[in-house]
């Protein structure tokens, strides 16, 4: 049959301390390729420190961009029963069964969260899995190379669950790992506390926090001199959340018209609400803002036209 390792054979000793993974707390969704085509993965290569994960969470690149998940519960990891083919009474060894992972998120679970998961469904996504021992649990099919496990498409799920008398509000995900992947090539990155150099992780993945979608609404009070627009989260339902963390330096102006940057003179937030003080722009100029701060990401750029 087919899948059968020719050759000499591995043998079945081992160590005194083999190391033991964790059982699953957090999640590290991933693209497997960049739009270059380069392949996302971790190697021992690499200094795998603050700034090399803080980049890729914050990643413009969103083909290159890694999404923690929250703390994850009532995880069910487990392959199922290999394909086989009987024959005289004898079971045969056709393939691996599928690999299922199911959990649950019940701190920030909401409808919008959900959406947000199913959006990866149709996408080639990959996910490292990370242990209540800060380890980053993936593949190393080859030597040096810790590669994410492959989600087969359109196999992630999320549903959102409301609140009962008896139970919290949560998220249920699950999705199925793919075909190619093998129990026998999982490895994974020691957290190393102070550590330093290539190839070691010297900071815990369990405090990997996801960027934070948040909107720019309508300006108002347009001036040649002055705007104001209010900024939200896209959590808190009708009303939403008002996000109150902007810093002048998060803001970028553009004359589009006049094909110019614009340095902003003062910004004051007031409870979600920013009022720019701008240099004097012409009456009909059409000005574009965008919003960029480390932890966040717009949802939208803004423009405004000069009455």
């Amino acid at each position: 049959m087919s899948n059968c390792l020719c050759g000499t054979g591995k043998n079945l000793g081992q160590p005194g301390c083999t190391g033991k993974i964790g059982r699953p707390q957090k999640g590290l969704l991933t693209r497997r390729l960049g739009n270059d085509g380069v392949e996302n993965n971790l190697k021992l290569t690499d200094v795998l420190g603050s700034s090399f994960f803080t980049g890729l969470i914050n990643q413009s690149d969103i083909s290159k961009r890694l999404y923690p998940t929250g703390t994850i519960v009532n995880v069910v990891d487990e392959r199922g029963d290999p394909v086989t083919y009987n024959a005289d009474n004898i079971e045969y060894f056709s393939s691996q069964g599928n690999r299922t992972f199911t959990f649950e998120i019940i701190d920030g679970a909401s409808p919008q969260l959900e959406k947000a998961y199913n959006n990866f469904r149709c996408q080639d996504m990959c996910m490292y899995l990370v242990s209540v021992d800060s380890q980053i649990v993936g593949n190393e099919r080859n030597a040096g190379i810790l590669r994410p496990f492959r989600i087969e498409k359109n196999t992630l799920y999320a549903k959102y669950i409301p609140a009962t008398a008896t139970t919290p509000e949560r998220l249920m995900v699950t999705l199925t790992f793919s075909v190619l992947e093998k129990d026998g090539d999982i490895s994974y990155f020691n957290y190393t506390e102070g550590g330093t150099g290539a190839g070691v992780l010297a900071v815990n993945p369990l405090d990997f926090q996801g960027l934070v979608d948040v909107t720019m609404g309508t300006a108002t009070g347009i001036s040649v001199t002055a705007f104001t627009i209010p900024m939200t989260y896209i959590y808190g339902g009708m009303g939403r959340l008002p996000f109150e963390a902007g810093l002048i330096a998060d803001f970028t102006l553009y004359n589009v018209t006049d094909a110019a940057a614009v340095t902003i003179t003062s910004v004051t937030p007031t409870g979600g609400s920013y009022a720019f003080v701008i240099p004097t722009q012409t009456s009909g100029d059409v000005l574009r803002l965008t919003f960029d701060k480390e932890g966040f990401e717009s949802t939208n750029v803004l423009s405004i036209t000069i009455p």
